[in-house]
């Protein structure tokens, strides 16, 4: 048959979900001038928190077509916790990904449900859940201190505890001075 093609009704970029904290995607409507409604429209966006947890549909009609989605909101996951085992910063299972942090700022390649501090300061986990992200309250990981018989401000560290194949022995010292380090296993050698 000949004649004038159907024209194409709807949203090219819609999500099959979002979360329930997310903010109004910007949907690519097609044509534009066309009407969206349906749980969670306000003023011709798609607010998630506006159609609560849940599936829900939502239509967008133009050129007198309608193209209907059927979109899931998905709760936000509570903050995960952060605990200290064995020398190993922990948090809870059943998440899809997880990101740690140092001082706020993102470790490289952190993105697992354990990790080994290399220093003492506060460490966060963002965890992630049908695309909810969520933060932990920081951990303050303060390591086993050493008295330190140099004084002036110097302070030394020694991590994990217990003793794990591997030890991080860290120091600060006040000023710029030579630093001699000397370490004894449990029978003295």
């Amino acid at each position: 048959t000949e004649g004038e093609p159907i024209p194409f009704v709807g949203i090219t970029n819609i999500a099959d979900g979002y979360c329930v904290t997310a903010d109004a995607p910007a949907l690519n409507l097609i044509p534009e001038g066309g009407v969206l409604d349906g749980p969670g429209v306000v003023d011709g966006q798609f607010v998630p928190s506006a159609a609560g947890v849940g599936e829900h549909e939502i239509h967008y009609t133009a050129e007198g077509l309608t193209a209907t989605y059927t979109i899931t909101v998905y709760p936000a996951p509570e903050a995960p916790e952060i605990s200290l085992s064995a020398g190993l910063l922990g948090t809870t299972a059943g998440y899809d990904n997880y990101q740690w942090y140092f001082e706020g700022n993102l470790l490289t390649g952190a993105t697992g449900i354990f990790y080994t501090p290399q220093a003492p300061g506060n460490y966060t986990v963002e965890v992630m859940l049908n695309g909810c992200t969520v933060m932990s309250e920081p951990f303050l990981f303060e390591p086993v201190g050493i008295d330190n018989p140099a004084g002036n401000g110097t302070q030394v560290y020694v991590f994990p505890n217990p003793y794990q194949n591997r030890v991080n022995i860290t120091y600060i010292v006040s000023q710029k001075a030579p630093v001699k380090v000397v370490i004894y296993d449990a029978v003295g050698k």
